[in-house]
């Protein structure tokens, strides 16, 4: 085809095809070529590329092959097979889309193109599926940040979004919660350097580990003699502000939290808006104990994140258990008893947990929270890590109850995991309609005409007396309808919208319609902020 590209139009030709051959049945059969035939086919065929793999990758003689018959002819191609079961009847298959691929994934080879298809038992199945791939569309949280006006991505700041007003109050608001639930937890928050010398990595093992996904600054260009990197990940800084002195076991647990800022060499063909980012921050928090705490604390951390969850509406998802990987450091007997305490405490909390073989951390196992959205996509969360190694590693210590020394045991956990991550997630499990304590504003008052004096001296009386209570409140004094004016505030996610007209203003009353499209008229404005604060004080998920 030379360096013909597949169109739309291409698409739509293949699928008339395919539902030519779905009303048929087709016909598949076993064929065994020899070798010599098998290249003179495709040489007629002037395909090259399997003539290639013939060649290189099939030494048997004769080769297989399979022969399909359908409603719109026979075809003959090279393969182990099966491609299906003979006799069975396509219900429904639907040509996608076409990309570009690189032959046998090498840039230096030739450029092909490849199509993509779908195919289910029933046409029903087929029909749910094009309804989930709309579905997901239209939350994909890159396109509702925008439309949202809550963030941004640009192409001079790769992997980092930018925040606009409305996006950075919902980020805002996320930590401070999580700052204020984890100071009552006993939690410090603590602030560490950004930048390191690569003798702190080499003492944590991610230098050995982790090198290619750090970010290095040039010592040629920088002047600087120490090879330094950006930190990646919080829990060497961490290690140090333990070591700066030694504590009574008594003052143990010891619990670091910080919102570092951390950057991640990650592949620019990998980068996905809020989803795979090179810069972001958690709500990252080490702990160090004594072994003997590890079970009480475990668990606590466990009701900590069904806490902060059920906060946030999350209420579908499950843990499962991490275990050692192929590249790890430690002894097998610290892993192995890692690895009991963590089945052992999440059997006791109740939960079932599902095991995901070699793939902890290479320090430590861990519970890893899956969460299914909306749309029953799984994305993982928060992580509890168990760390018997960066103890020894940085020679931390306590002092024992007998005197001694004795070294502590680390957790690392991240409950949202990033929270850039998890905004992205959350815009699209909830369409980016946020509880009302989360939502970037909670009520829009509209005036039914913007041409009265009394009308807007109204409005504007109801959005100080919300704004005096910390409700974030505007009036919308454009020149639209009042119909444009609630489509906007609909459009905006916008939880509370009070209706204004002269009737409100002889009665001292409001007009209450809420985002599920509920109306309520003759509202007095004490009763409503009776209701939103009460909502915002309870977190309330609901709309």
């Amino acid at each position: 085809m030379g360096d013909y590209s597949v169109t739309d139009k291409d698409i739509k030709q293949i699928n008339t095809r395919l539902k030519r051959i779905q009303k048929g049945r087709i016909i598949s059969e076993r064929v065994w070529i020899p070798r010599d035939e098998a290249i003179e086919y495709y040489e007629k065929l002037q395909n090259k590329f399997k003539i290639e793999i013939i060649n290189e990758d099939i030494p048997e003689d004769p080769i297989s092959f399979y022969k399909h018959k359908t409603a719109i002819g026979e075809f003959l191609d090279l393969c182990r097979g099966p491609h299906m079961r003979p006799g069975l009847k396509v219900g429904a298959i639907r040509a996608l889309n076409s990309s570009s691929a690189f032959w046998r994934g090498n840039q230096e080879r030739e450029s092909l193109q490849r199509i993509y298809g779908i195919s289910f038992p029933t046409k029903q199945q087929l029909d749910e599926y094009f309804h989930y791939l709309e579905e997901a569309k239209a939350r994909d949280h890159r396109k509702l940040g925008i439309e949202l006006d809550l963030f941004f991505m640009h192409e001079w700041g790769p992997g980092t979004g930018f925040f606009t007003p409305k996006g950075a109050k919902v980020y805002n608001l996320i930590s401070q919660y999580l700052q204020e639930l984890y100071e009552k937890n006993g939690y410090f928050f603590v602030r560490t350097p950004q930048i390191f010398k690569s003798e702190l990595w080499k003492c944590s093992g991610h230098y050995q580990k982790y090198k290619e996904n750090m970010f290095w600054i040039d010592q040629e260009k920088s002047g600087w003699n120490e090879e330094l990197g950006i930190k990646p990940m919080n829990c060497p800084g961490h290690a140090l502000l333990f070591k700066r002195r030694i504590p009574s076991y008594q003052e143990l647990p010891l619990r670091y939290a910080e919102y570092g800022f951390l950057h991640r060499n990650e592949a620019s063909g990998t980068l996905h808006g809020l989803l795979r980012l090179i810069g972001f921050v958690q709500d990252d928090a080490h702990i160090f104990c004594r072994e003997d705490q590890l079970e009480e604390e475990l668990q606590r951390l466990i009701q900590l994140v069904k806490e902060i969850y059920k906060t946030f509406g999350l209420e579908d998802y499950e843990a499962v258990v991490s275990t050692k990987p192929e590249q790890y450091i430690g002894s097998d007997e610290i892993w192995e008893k890692a690895e009991t305490i963590l089945f052992e405490v999440t059997q006791n909390v109740g939960m079932n947990v599902k095991e995901n073989p070699g793939d902890g951390a290479f320090y430590g196992p861990k519970i890893d929270f899956i969460f299914r959205d909306s749309l029953k996509r799984k994305w993982q969360l928060g992580t509890i890590q168990l760390d018997f190694n960066l103890g020894p590693n940085f020679e931390l210590k306590y002092m024992a109850r007998d005197g001694s020394f004795a070294t502590p045991v680390v957790i690392h956990r991240a409950i949202l995991g990033s929270i850039d991550r998890f905004l992205g997630v959350y815009i699209e499990h909830t369409k980016g309609a946020f509880p009302l304590w989360l939502s970037p504003t909670q009520v829009t008052i509209i005036p039914v005409k913007t041409d009265s004096k009394e009308i807007a001296e109204k409005c504007k009386e109801i959005e100080q007396k919300l704004l005096e209570h910390g409700i974030r409140a505007e009036t919308d004094f454009s020149d639209n309808t009042l119909q444009k004016k609630i489509r906007r505030a609909q459009v905006q996610k916008i939880p509370y919208m009070l209706v204004i007209g002269q009737k409100e203003v002889e009665n001292d009353t409001i007009s209450v319609r809420k985002r599920d499209e509920t109306v309520r008229h003759g509202m007095k404005v004490n009763e409503l902020l009776e209701e939103i604060l009460t909502r915002i004080d309870n977190k309330d998920p609901g709309l």
